[in-house]
């Protein structure tokens, strides 16, 4: 045995921050159990642990080496190679000085805005003028079809496709 499967005693940082975690819990009047969780990367450990422990929610700082964006990306890509059956689980981002970031990792209802709403509606409107659809469409029709037409483009038309996306991104 090589001794590499062996648990490795925390480092002087590691040590430091539990402490501090304790500390800070304790003075809030609030119990913690500190967990030590070997894994190929922090984010991968951490998806994990909470995956394993059924948790509903991920709380986590932001780091200072990648944007909080992209660090939700990537936490979102650990939970993604998690096996199945994988539970839905929120994630919040704490930001010094700034509200926390919340984020649903896997599939989850998406957060539209008023004029996404109205767009669908307004889509709705016209075709339920057709007697054929009438009252049997439903916005959720509208979207499925949607999604279904941008999915089946996406194979010859991925270029422009993207190129509206990076539009669609820059009106933020």
């Amino acid at each position: 045995m090589d001794g590499s499967a062996l648990p490795r005693r925390p480092q002087q940082h590691e040590r430091h921050l539990f402490t501090r975690v304790v500390s800070e819990a304790e003075k809030e009047g609030k119990h913690v159990e500190l967990l030590v969780a070997p894994a190929a990367s922090p984010l991968e450990g951490m998806v994990r642990v909470a995956a394993q422990l059924g948790c509903s929610r991920l709380v986590t700082g932001v780091s200072p080496r990648m944007p909080p964006e992209e660090l939700s990306r990537r936490i979102g890509l650990a939970w993604e190679n998690l096996p199945e059956p994988r539970h839905p689980l929120a994630l919040a981002l704490i930001r010094p000085g700034r509200h926390p970031l919340h984020i649903n990792l896997g599939p989850h209802p998406p957060r539209l805005w008023p004029d996404d709403v109205t767009r669908v509606h307004e889509l709705w409107l016209t075709l339920t003028r057709d007697d054929r659809l009438g009252s049997h469409l439903h916005h959720r029709d509208v979207v499925a079809a949607a999604l279904r037409r941008l999915e089946s483009e996406l194979g010859s038309d991925y270029e422009a496709i993207v190129s509206e996306l990076l539009r669609q991104l820059g009106k933020r």
